[in-house]
């Protein structure tokens, strides 16, 4: 049960991160995108290409999170990596527009993050998720 919910939260982080893709890459001056950033036209037209950028971005985040749901003898080490990265990214999101709406994303992060992760670092060690995120052997 608990390896299921690992798998379901990793996911359900995945999907946002695609959804957000979807919406910065091709839905930012679109209706859909200036209501669901609150932006208008002339706002959205100006930050385009820019936001274009961070949907890429964003769809990195969902395929290493889609990698480590794939990658079953990795499985903790790649989601624990992505999910951080995409933490750290929603965190900086919310500091840098203020604009708690921008915090949402990191929740289900933070929950599956300590979702078991705890246990696992306990019992792999951090040196082995730090070895295999890096390529290094320490």
């Amino acid at each position: 049960m608990m390896k299921f919910l690992q798998v379901f939260f990793v996911a359900l982080v995945a999907f946002e991160h695609i959804y957000f893709m979807i919406l910065e890459m091709f839905y930012w001056d679109k209706p859909r995108g200036l209501k669901a950033f609150g932006l208008k036209l002339e706002e959205a037209k100006i930050s385009k290409t820019l936001v274009q950028n961070q949907g890429l971005y964003n769809g990195f985040l969902a395929a290493g999170l889609i990698w480590a749901i794939v990658n079953e003898n990795n499985f903790v080490s790649i989601a624990l990596f992505f999910l951080i990265c995409a933490t750290i990214a929603g965190v900086y999101g919310w500091y840098t527009t203020k604009k708690l709406k921008f915090l949402y994303p990191i929740y289900p992060c933070y929950f599956r993050n300590n979702l078991n992760f705890a246990k696992k670092i306990k019992l792999y060690g951090l040196s082995k998720v730090l070895r295999f995120s890096s390529g290094f052997n320490y």
